[in-house]
């Protein structure tokens, strides 16, 4: 949903972007699931894992504030992270600025 990818037209703009693999083999072992368990548990999107299992530092600093819950987020846009499953139609609002267009002046 609404990303430039480096091919076509968007090739020579997005290929100047750094990537993490790039720096791949100075990750420690099995530190992308440590990553994403972390990650996926930042925004809730993980109910199933208990949140003992993952990285809790910094959190604080680099979390979510606190005005909306994720869980709003889920609900306003139709996504279900128990079943992980969205809305059929979420791609084709966000794809082409709609969403953008429809929220920016609240913003």
């Amino acid at each position: 949903c609404f990303h430039h990818y480096a091919v076509g037209k968007n090739t020579k703009k997005r290929n100047k972007v750094h990537r993490f693999w790039e720096n791949e083999r100075t990750f420690q072992q099995n530190v992308e699931t440590a990553s994403m368990r972390r990650l996926l548990g930042i925004v809730h999107m993980n109910p199933e894992v208990d949140p003992e299992t993952w990285n809790h530092d910094d959190e604080d600093i680099y979390g979510l504030g606190g005005v909306r819950t994720p869980e709003l987020f889920y609900r306003t846009f139709g996504i279900d992270v128990l079943h992980k499953r969205a809305q059929h139609h979420l791609c084709l609002f966000v794809e082409k600025g709609g969403m953008h267009r429809k929220f920016q002046p609240f913003l």
